[in-house]
């Protein structure tokens, strides 16, 4: 057996006594498990001598008891947030232990719009039959998804990612540990966020009934990101500047604004 599979295997063993890192003893040996990992040339490579990500990597693994090893294959940081491969829904599906028969069903035609898939799977304490969310070719492209080229280089591989992580989010949540997938984040454009957070912020000041008064634009930077604050509908640069001052307590862009709104959360 090699030096690496040796130390795989120790710390898996390792982990039955692990508990959660807010212990002192069980962060401790979560340290030391998460060390041995670091030095192993078989985690992937974004883990190798980085004791710290492999840390969260084997509490993640802990909490969800599945191997550290599966965490660290199939977790990824996608536009700065932890997100899993495609595949990984499924397997966590599986893993679970609560359902059987966990399968994908395609329908209509392939090659056009009304091509779809769902999950489907069998309850194992009632026996019941339960069906995930059905997802289309059409509802990619109402969504924007198909910008990604992957809905169009291989739409049966992404209806089959996609259908499974509806799945897992409706009746597993807990098993995505509150993470997308990678390919979910893909989809969601840089545009596409800007604009809800637009809104939001258009949203929050008709909610106080702001005054539209035009004012001089000037150049205003957000306190809480540095970016430019820009004008939005109405209002310029500078009201908005003076509006979130007055209602945060700083200047804030639309998206910091949105953040604000929602108690500091994404």
């Amino acid at each position: 057996m090699s030096k690496e599979m040796a130390t795989v295997e120790s710390t898996s063993r390792q982990l039955s006594e692990v508990g959660n890192l807010l212990d002192v003893n069980s962060y401790n040996q979560m340290v030391r498990v998460a060390t041995n990992l670091s030095k192993s040339s078989l985690v992937p490579q974004n883990y190798q001598n980085h004791p710290e990500d492999c840390l969260i990597a084997v509490d993640m693994a802990n909490r969800m008891a599945i191997n550290p090893l599966f965490v660290m294959q199939n977790l990824y940081v996608v536009k700065g947030k932890p997100a899993w491969s495609g595949q990984a829904c499924m397997a966590l599906i599986n893993a679970s232990g609560r359902f059987k028969n966990v399968r994908h069903n395609y329908f209509g035609k392939e090659g056009t719009d009304t091509r779809g898939c769902f999950v489907s799977a069998d309850r194992t304490d009632t026996g019941e039959h339960i069906e995930g969310v059905k997802v289309t070719m059409q509802m990619a492209k109402s969504e924007g998804w198909t910008s990604n080229s992957k809905w169009r280089n291989m739409p049966e591989l992404m209806l089959a990612y996609r259908s499974a992580a509806f799945f897992a989010r409706v009746y597993c949540p807990d098993m995505l540990m509150g993470c997308h997938t990678d390919d979910e984040i893909q989809d969601i454009s840089p545009e596409t966020a800007k604009e809800e957070s637009d809104e939001n912020l258009r949203l929050l000041v008709e909610e106080d009934s702001a005054p539209t008064e035009q004012y001089q634009d000037d150049l205003f930077v957000c306190e809480d990101c540095g970016a430019m604050i820009q004008p939005l509908g109405n209002h310029s640069a500078e009201y908005l500047a003076k509006y979130t001052e007055q209602k945060y307590g700083r200047p804030l862009c639309s998206e910091c604004a949105s953040k604000a709104k929602n108690g500091g959360t994404e």
